[in-house]
């Protein structure tokens, strides 16, 4: 039995990398898609409220501050196993005032991490193939898929790496994040405040 499972695991580990390479062997897009611009991190940002210098905001202060606002990151579903309350969070911005906000939720179902931020560009990771163009909740977003495979030791298919749903609100940009089924991703940013 024990190799067996080693086997498995080797074999995993194999088909994981094999797609994994796959996803890293075309650059990553650069460019707008459906209302939110990529960038690369050698180029130079668009103008950011904070001109590039974010610092970490108190969070007794960052609550009090996003309290109400789409920044109270406040999702009404996450995947099973994944409690509502965060297991991570953090603020930054500048002169006192949040402009990016974060929370990560852990369980046994998987993690789930969670981005606001007052801009509408986001760092190009994925190849333009890789991205799909969508509306979550009405509002334009892509859905940033990652190369699956077959997972043997759980006999599924599995991403090789993370998955993401990229919405564009009215102030700026939600990223629900995770590596997990993109379909259970797209709940989280549908079910999100706004």
């Amino acid at each position: 039995m024990g190799s067996e499972r080693a086997r498995l695991l080797a074999e995993n580990n194999r088909r994981f990398n094999e797609a994994a390479a796959r996803f890293a062997s075309n650059p990553p897009f650069v460019g707008e898609l459906n209302g939110i611009t990529f960038y690369s991190d050698d180029d130079f940002l668009p103008h950011t409220p904070c001109q590039f210098k974010d610092v970490e905001i108190n969070p007794d202060v960052a609550h009090r501050q996003v309290a109400g606002t789409p920044m109270d990151i406040r999702p009404s579903y996450l995947p099973y196993g994944i409690p509502p309350v965060p297991q991570e969070e953090g603020f930054w911005g500048c002169n006192g005032r949040v402009y990016h906000a974060l929370r990560r939720f852990s369980g046994v179902g998987g993690n789930v991490e969670v981005a606001r931020w007052v801009y509408p560009h986001v760092s190009a990771r994925a190849p333009r193939q890789y991205l799909e163009p969508t509306a979550i909740a009405g509002r334009p977003a892509v859905v940033q898929r990652n190369e699956l495979y077959f997972n043997p030791v759980f006999q599924r298919n599995d991403p090789a790496g993370l998955q993401a749903v990229i919405v564009r609100e009215e102030w700026g940009l939600t990223i629900v994040q995770g590596f997990m089924p993109i379909e259970e991703l797209v709940k989280v940013a549908a079910g999100l405040n706004r």
